[in-house]
């Protein structure tokens, strides 16, 4: 089920995404495929439900690559009115969006290597699983030593699965 929002807590659920669980390899390809898809029938005459049934299913492909890619970084418009409301905060303002920045490539990491290890169930691992306790998701985008300790953890599964 995919949704649209910021996040989890004012999300709205639709119905069953057929790009949910694609590996980011799969929806690269899918994307494009459909823009190979849109850019031919652009100008050709389109019935109008099979125009629907496209639009419908591009949204869709959208929402499940936008949820992929997101970083959760704070735009500069966001940086810049936390700044006006607190001038003195530029140290911790920046501090924190670094922190974010650095969080990004440590979530990139994770996604390709449990992609690797597990495809389609790679989400809800990243989601549900634990490593010493702590979810992996958490330990992975908290440090660089985390994110290591997961790869361990990876590692484990794929060498246990061969």
């Amino acid at each position: 089920m995919f949704a649209l929002g910021r996040d989890r807590r004012d999300t709205i659920p639709v119905m069953e995404n057929r790009f949910a669980d694609r590996t980011l390899d799969e929806l690269y390809k899918a994307c494009q495929r459909r823009a190979a898809t849109l850019l031919r029938e652009g100008g050709a005459a389109v019935e109008a439900a099979q125009r629907e049934r496209l639009d419908r299913d591009t949204a869709f492909l959208l929402l499940a690559v936008a949820s992929r890619i997101h970083s959760g970084l704070p735009g500069a418009s966001v940086l810049r009115r936390d700044l006006e409301m607190r001038p003195g905060a530029i140290a911790e303002t920046f501090s924190g969006a670094h922190a974010a920045m650095a969080r990004e490539p440590r979530y990139t990491v994770l996604v390709h290597a449990s992609e690797y290890v597990l495809g389609g169930r790679a989400e809800n691992w990243r989601r549900d699983a634990r490593v010493d306790g702590e979810r992996v998701y958490d330990l992975a985008l908290g440090s660089d030593e985390g994110l290591h300790r997961v790869l361990q953890a990876l590692e484990a599964i794929k060498v246990a699965g061969q």
